[in-house]
């Protein structure tokens, strides 16, 4: 973090971090994740393998 501040001319600053914060953003970043890769996903769970051969 502190690299990130100093690009913007922040050199020293104390933050105070809620650690139920950070544990809630990691729960749903990775939730979103999810919901997004099954939505991408959903028309390809349709295909089937067998009307694949057949045709």
């Amino acid at each position: 973090m502190s690299v990130g501040m100093s690009a913007l001319g922040v050199m020293q600053g104390n933050f105070i971090v809620n650690t139920a914060w950070v544990i809630a953003s990691g729960v749903v970043i990775v939730v979103l994740a999810y919901l997004i890769s099954m939505l991408v996903t959903l028309r390809i769970r349709k295909i089937s393998a067998y009307r694949l051969v057949t045709e």
